[in-house]
């Protein structure tokens, strides 16, 4: 269980690094297109996928992130290499509709598959809904609204959206572009320039969007990969399948969620 939450947890904050605070004024963060719906395009690390490109037509990372969209749905596969509790893998999707988000995802770790519904709510705070399916029959909690901005949050918890926020702080090398199903990305390697050993591969495309991901931490290599992208999403889809309980009501009044640890 703890495993299964640590890897939630990171798929959780690598999304929420791959979106701004939604006051990009991008040209395609209304559009109703969607992206990926037919056709897939090649998966997995094929180096028919990448072309390096030339100094002559080198993008400006700020530039390509600098209005993502705020109205999409995005699915991607994940893989973990070389953790020592085991290899890990699953396939994660992302409703985005500033404030609001939600994240479902299908875990494998080992053989068992566990499905779950994340739903964030920064209106005023950030406040989130849990779901799990472990047998069958969804539970759904509501976890106390916390006062922490979401963006702060998740630079905090997530070297993707670090990179983003500050990226002085990282040696920044464009590397070509990347084919993911058939959008053309702009990729950059990333390398904190306090941890050398560190580094990450991120390709955005046009919208804004992380559509590629490769990174190591020092102990293990996380691959992401987009397989279907939209910018179609509704009202409907932040609605949880059950009714939630509400953990608020399950603690005293002075309760501080600031005393759950990983939210100090």
């Amino acid at each position: 269980m703890k495993k299964l939450l640590l890897i939630l947890l990171f798929s959780v904050v690598l999304l929420l690094g791959c979106t701004s605070d939604g006051t990009g004024d991008g040209a395609d963060n209304g559009s109703d297109d969607d992206a990926g719906d037919e056709d897939n395009g090649d998966q997995g690390n094929n180096g028919d996928n990448e072309n390096n490109g030339d100094a002559g037509d080198t993008p400006n990372f700020l530039d390509v992130i600098s209005s993502p969209a705020t109205a999409y749905k995005h699915r991607y596969t994940f893989e973990t290499q070389g953790m020592l509790s085991g290899d890990a893998s699953g396939e994660v999707t992302m409703y985005m509709k500033y404030p609001k988000m939600r994240l479902d995802s299908e875990i494998d770790i080992e053989g068992n598959t566990t499905e779950s519904r994340t739903y964030f709510d920064n209106s005023s705070g950030l406040e989130y809904t849990v779901c799990t399916n472990y047998t069958g029959d969804w539970t759904c909690m509501t976890m106390p609204q916390t006062q922490y901005d979401a963006g702060a949050y998740q630079t905090a918890s997530n070297s993707v959206a670090a990179a983003e926020e500050n990226p002085n702080n990282y040696t920044i090398t464009y590397e070509g572009t990347r084919q993911v199903i058939g959008m053309t990305t702009q990729c950059f390697k990333m390398v904190p320039n306090d941890e050398p050993e560190k580094w990450m591969k991120v390709c955005y495309s046009a919208y804004g969007v992380a559509h590629y991901m490769e990174a190591y931490n020092g102990e293990y290599t996380t691959i992401t990969e987009t397989i279907e992208f939209s910018t179609n999403v509704t009202d409907a889809d932040f609605e949880p399948p059950i009714e939630p309980t509400n953990m608020a009501d399950l603690f005293p009044d002075d309760f501080d969620p600031s005393m759950i640890p990983g939210m100090e």
